[in-house]
């Protein structure tokens, strides 16, 4: 990312800022850590435990931005999951480009996505055929 290496030792203290109360801020710092690409891998953790916050427009980020770190997210996987079957359907999509994005990792999760595939929204059954096309199912 633009950042890169340089900002990388940062990454903790900049996920530290999603707890932020100001909406815009996490935005921020989703931005910034996407900016990071691969250089934000080691703060994976920090990263997914956001896929718990209160606010569905900062899990649908959250779960486009562990898509960006590719096979790095790997450990999120599980959690990001669970949103196959979000009420949200941008949820719902964004778990699937997610985990097609991861990669291998993401092979478990195979017979959860196909059911996506048969989603009531369009979008949800576009991204859910993608990630079975990146995972070569």
């Amino acid at each position: 990312g633009k950042l890169g290496a340089h900002a990388a030792p940062h990454a903790g203290a900049i996920v530290a800022l999603m707890e932020d109360q100001d909406l815009e801020m996490r935005l921020a710092v989703q931005a910034a850590l996407r900016e990071l690409g691969a250089h934000a891998a080691p703060a994976v953790g920090a990263i997914a435990a956001q896929l718990e916050n209160e606010d569905s427009f900062v899990r649908y980020s959250v779960c486009l931005l562990l898509g960006r770190l590719g096979a790095h997210a790997a450990p999120a996987v599980g959690a990001i999951a669970a949103y196959l079957a979000h009420r949200k359907s941008y949820i719902r999509g964004a778990a699937c480009a997610a985990l097609g994005k991861i990669g291998a990792q993401a092979a478990p999760h195979v017979g959860a996505i196909a059911a996506r595939l048969e989603d009531e929204d369009e979008n949800v059954r576009y991204f859910a055929c993608r990630a079975l096309g990146e995972l070569g199912a």
